[in-house]
């Protein structure tokens, strides 16, 4: 990189930080919950309010056998929140004419079934056949593109500059220091869970941080990723794309939650509130222990 475009990336990424609205006692509050009501939590923990972040915490280990722990800024798998990143990635070769919506499979993937991107975008999540829906979707993004799938990650869905510390594993990315690895709780031992990422592409094959994901956020519903059209089409689909609408916590809220072996990860967002919770043990629910602490912000 030059030295003019390397002073750019820094210049962008010191504007892409959030204030910080430190309180204390706030900070206490939120903090005695995790270690009193999820008290085997691994992960990291950011909660933005009114545009400044508030809380931003990690616990437990990233890599138990070489005693590393977990940091703010740690790497997790979100699991099948990855699926929010397709989808975007999609919607932007949509908005650029690189794709349409009732283009169908077949058209991008040989061999591949007669079947409308519109149709495997909607697929919920939850529902079974969903991961092999969404690594399609990932096969047609590179087709369309002439990009690898990472590369259509990186232009359209990941703004690079912002997210330096996200991106897709093809395999090899959990041997890095910096992605905590997962566990799960057997007979209270924590035992490491492998997983095959690169099988996962599209599906739940992505990693970030706490405060990638809050650019992320602020960069989506701020239509810096998508127009607003495109976004408010894409939560008002059926499925949302990966995302929940409605009433949650008390309030009218976008949420998601993802799962992968050994790491389950939640996003919450409202218009004052942002609540990031990125786990790399199945001990505590991820969204349990977000309503828990976006109850004790009311208090």
């Amino acid at each position: 990189m030059s030295g003019r475009r390397a002073v750019l990336a820094a210049l962008m990424a010191c504007l892409a930080t959030p204030a910080w609205a430190w309180d204390p006692a706030l900070a206490v509050r939120l903090d005695g919950i995790v270690q009193t009501d999820a008290k085997d939590f691994s992960g990291a923990i950011l909660i933005a309010r009114d545009g400044a972040i508030v809380f931003d915490k990690a616990y437990g280990m990233a890599d138990a056998a070489a005693g590393l722990p977990n940091k703010p800024s740690t790497g997790f798998h979100v699991g099948t929140l990855s699926m929010r990143y397709t989808a975007v990635a999609i919607l932007a070769l949509v908005e650029t004419h690189k794709l349409a919506l009732d283009n169908t499979a077949d058209q991008f993937v040989p061999g591949a079934p007669f079947v409308t991107i519109q149709s495997l975008l909607a697929v919920s999540p939850e529902a079974p056949g969903a991961a092999s829906d969404y690594e399609l979707l990932a096969r047609i993004a590179a087709a369309a593109s002439g990009k690898s799938f990472a590369e259509v990650e990186d232009a359209d869905a990941f703004a690079s500059v912002w997210m330096s510390a996200t991106g897709l594993d093809d395999g090899t990315a959990g041997s890095e220091s910096r992605i905590a690895k997962g566990y799960v709780q057997v007979d209270g031992t924590l035992k490491p869970v492998t997983a095959d990422w690169a099988a996962l592409t599209g599906a739940a094959s992505a990693y970030t941080t706490t405060r990638d994901e809050l650019h992320w956020l602020d960069r989506l519903f701020g239509d810096a990723l998508l127009t607003a059209p495109t976004r408010q089409a894409m939560f008002a689909a059926p499925s949302g794309y990966g995302w929940h609408h409605g009433m949650r916590f008390g309030a009218e809220s976008y949420w998601a939650a993802g799962t992968a072996p050994g790491f389950s990860s939640f996003v919450l967002r409202r218009d004052d509130l942002t609540v990031i919770v990125l786990e790399n043990i199945d001990s505590t629910p991820a969204e349990a222990l977000a309503g828990e602490l976006i109850a004790a912000l009311k208090d």
